[in-house]
Order: C-alpha cells, then structure tokens, then sequence
C-alpha cells in the first residue's frame, strides 16, 4: 500500500529575519493545507544548514538525506517534492541528483517544476501577474528584478520570462543576474539609453532577501546599488524576498 508524503526542498539563509518571514513560513503553511500528510523540510545549502543554530530553526528542517530517512521512517513510499527554487539552475540539479541518491525504498518520487521553468504552467502566469501589479504600484520607476543566476542554462529560464513579461505589457521591468551572462553590466546601457532620468529600483527575484541580497543591493553600499549611482541612476532597494509575500507563497503551494 502506498503511502504519500512531501518533501519540501529550500535553499536556506542564514539571514534569520528572511528565513523566518520567508522559508519558515512556507512550510507551515504547507503543514496547515496538508495536516495528515507527512511533511519534511531540507536545506539543499548543507554548509549553510550546519551554520544556523539548533535554537534559530524555528522548524524542522535537514539535509535532504536526512529528510528523506524521516519520512520513509513513517512510512512514506510516494513521494511528492515541492521546492522554492524560482529557476531550474545549480540548485534545482543538486536536489535532483541528492534525490536520486536517497530514492532507495520509495515506489515513486514525483519533483514539482521550479516556478519559472515551465512558461505554460498557472503558477507561471500567477507570477507574471503579480510583477504587473507590482510594475503599476512603482509606475515611476525602472524595476530590476535580481536573480541569482550562476549559468546560462538557468540565465536561459530568466531571459524567457522577460519575454514574457513583455509579452503581457510589463515593459518597465527587467531582470538581471548576480552571476553569469545578464549581469548589471549588460543592462546598463540598456537604461541609460531608454529610460535616462527613471529612478531605479532593485528587488530581490529570489525566495529570501539574505546574506548574498543585502550584499549585494542594499541601498547604502551595496555592490548594485553602487555601480548603478556610478552610472548616474537614483537607485532604491526593496529588501524583500518572492517568500514574505503571502500571495507568492500561496502560489507555489497551489502547485500540490
């Protein structure tokens, strides 16, 4: 007889502020909406797991090796695996290759897209509609939606939702990459030559705005922040991640 679970993968912060607004969160939200369902949570950044103190995990949350041990230890054999990745890059390859590691005496092992990787999907949609009212709420700006990025396979997945995100009439709103092809660099000219005069604002297209975020785009000294002003931008930041906002959460969730 099968019995179902689900495996809610992450990759972490040790932002607690974020990780507690954000990931922490989602999995009690995905508790609430499946209350008989066995539940387990991982952290696919292991390094960073062992960095955060037993007293600041405000829920239980292990490597996915340990995740997938707890919940075959109650039974589970069919499994669904959920994940807050917003795009299928290094991450999303790591969680598939640590569940094909650990898929021992699971029957079935059903992975959920990331949430930008499949532009046919209702949860893809439900995200373009949100940036459109989030684009009408700071009419007055450029906004830059920053990804982590890290390859062109994942920075592939960004410049489609550009696409479109031009496609549904969003056309002041851009998304760049910490890492790899699409950095600020590119982008830069890009405003300078069509929207000289537009302030700028920086918002984090990640689940958590945490450690790597504020570093990089908080509004005093942040490595974006700062090459932007040197291009002659007023810049402003929103330190928020897609996970402290309810409607985004409630997104991924409608996914099960």
């Amino acid at each position: 007889m099968n019995r179902h679970g689900i495996l809610l993968v992450q990759y972490g912060t040790l932002n607690e502020t974020a990780r507690t607004s954000s990931l922490d969160q989602l999995y009690l939200e995905l508790k609430a909406r499946r209350p008989r369902t066995p539940v387990a949570q991982a952290y696919i950044n292991e390094d960073m797991l062992s960095r955060i103190p037993q007293e600041e995990r405000y829920t239980p949350v292990g490597t996915i090796s340990e995740a997938m041990a707890q919940l075959k230890a109650e039974g589970v054999n069919d499994l669904l695996v959920l994940n807050s990745f917003v795009s299928p890059g290094v991450s999303f390859m790591e969680m598939s290759d640590a569940l094909q590691k650990n898929a021992h005496g699971f029957i079935h092992i059903r992975v959920l897209p990331a949430m930008i990787a499949d532009s046919s999907s209702r949860q893809y949609g439900g995200l373009i509609r949100i940036l459109k009212a989030f684009e009408a709420e700071y009419a007055d700006a450029e906004i830059l939606l920053v990804g982590h990025g890290f390859d062109e396979q994942a920075a592939l997945f960004y410049r489609m939702f550009e696409y479109q995100m031009a496609h549904k009439h969003i056309t002041h709103t851009h998304v760049v990459l910490m890492h790899g092809p699409d950095s600020l660099e590119t982008v830069i000219p890009e405003l300078q030559k069509n929207s000289a005069g537009r302030p700028v604002l920086l918002v984090p297209f990640m689940m958590t705005a945490g450690m790597h975020a504020v570093h990089e785009l908080n509004e005093i000294d942040g490595k974006m922040t700062l090459k932007l002003r040197a291009a002659g931008f007023e810049v402003h930041t929103i330190m928020h991640g897609l996970g402290e906002d309810p409607a985004y959460r409630k997104l991924l969730l409608s996914m099960i």
